[in-house]
This record gives C-alpha cells, structure tokens and sequence, in this order.
C-alpha cells in the first residue's frame, strides 16, 4: 500500500505537464533547466528551487513534505515533525505510541515503558509474564535464564 502511494505521486509528477521538457519551434532549450528539475526530484543538492517555476516549485515542495510524512509514518529514515502539519504530527504522534505499546506487549523492539499510560504498563507487565511462564514451560532458555 505505502509503495503504491509512492509509485503514484512519482508517476503523477513526472506526467505533469510542468515536468516536461520545454520546447521552442520544435528545438529544446533549458536543457540546464532540465538538468535543475531532475536534480531538484532527485533531492540532490545541485537543486535550485530559485530557478524553478512557481508551479514546479510547489510541485517539488508537497512531494518532498510527502517524503517526510511518510518516513514519519513508516519509521524508515529520520523523522522530523517539526516539517508535519499539526493533524499530521498528531496522526504520527499516535502512530509512534501504538508502535510502542505492540513493542512493549510483544517484547519486540524497542520499548518505552516511560510513555505508557499505568493501563498500558500493567497490559504489558502481564503479557511479557505470561510470555516468561511459557517460555519457563518451553524451556526456551534465553528468556528462561533471565526470568525463572
């Protein structure tokens, strides 16, 4: 799902009429241009925004705060809410606690038992004792010299 999203905002840019290239009478010119869009696309720093249309510019600017969201939302790469709207830190803000309360239950990840409610921290408490009585039972060792 998350990477169909992508595929359709890449495939919506670079079909914009905004991202082609320019032509007079038939000859193309602003192959620089061309050269700063793509580099602009691509993220790179070569990008001068200044030189861009209004419209690429826009264009530019929402794909990269699409960027941002979704790394936010999906935890790969840094995210950085201060870039987010405030509906869209507050919908990562919940994405981040769920995320944390599953590692917390699961006992896979990283857990932040600090930022759970005393509800969610009792929740955990019991399954992560329910998972050391069973692995005392299995004999799963690991978690059996740990807690037995």
């Amino acid at each position: 799902m998350k990477h169909a999203l992508f595929v359709c905002l890449l495939s919506g840019i670079l079909a914009c009429p905004g991202f082609s290239q320019s032509s007079v009478d038939g000859k193309n010119y602003g192959d620089s241009r061309n050269e700063n869009l793509r580099n602009c696309f691509a993220g790179l720093r070569a990008c001068d925004l200044s030189a861009l249309r209004s419209d690429q510019a826009k264009q530019i600017a929402d794909m990269r705060h699409d960027q941002t969201l979704w790394k936010c939302l999906d935890e790969y790469g840094e995210c950085d809410h201060s870039l987010l709207n405030p509906s869209e830190v507050k919908e990562v803000s919940e994405l981040e606690r769920q995320r944390n309360l599953l590692s917390c239950q699961t006992g896979h990840g990283l857990c932040n038992s600090q930022s759970l409610s005393s509800t969610e921290t009792r929740e955990a408490s019991d399954v992560e004792h329910q998972r050391n009585i069973l692995a005392c039972k299995t004999g799963n060792m690991v978690i059996v010299m740990l807690r037995c």
